[in-house]
């Protein structure tokens, strides 16, 4: 397997470009190596990527390595997201929220949408959801 080949101990690769670049490197990747590693897509009209990741491993199973760690439970937990790499992670914390710029699956699976990136959304959702 690729990961066993690599010289240290990959959790994910990723990579990055326009769409013309990455939609190729998918087909490819998906073709080879699907049933050895988990594959998300994410990005906007221009800039597009690829992240790889261990079979199992991805933003939600790091949150929860890293809840489990602190001692904090799921439901005291938000996360916030705008693309499709950001999907399990949204599903999995006790408050999901969307930016107002997130890819339409990600705002069809959000507990609420933010604002935008752009207008401090972030800021935002912490001042509604957790100082208020």
């Amino acid at each position: 397997a690729i990961l066993e080949q690599l010289p240290f101990s990959a959790i994910s690769l990723a990579t990055f470009g326009s769409r013309a670049q990455i939609h190729p490197l998918v087909s490819v990747v998906r073709e080879r190596l699907e049933s050895q590693v988990s594959i998300l897509q994410s990005g906007s009209e221009h800039y597009w990527g690829i992240e790889i990741y261990r079979k199992g491993v991805d933003k939600a199973s790091g949150a929860k390595c890293l809840i489990d760690h602190l001692g904090i439970a799921r439901e005291e937990t938000m996360a916030i997201g705008d693309h499709l790499n950001d999907l399990a992670l949204i599903e999995w914390a006790g408050l999901g929220v969307a930016m107002h710029n997130a890819q339409p699956e990600l705002i069809a699976l959000a507990d609420y949408v933010t604002a935008s990136v752009y207008e401090d959304g972030v800021a935002r959702a912490i001042e509604r959801s957790i100082l208020s």
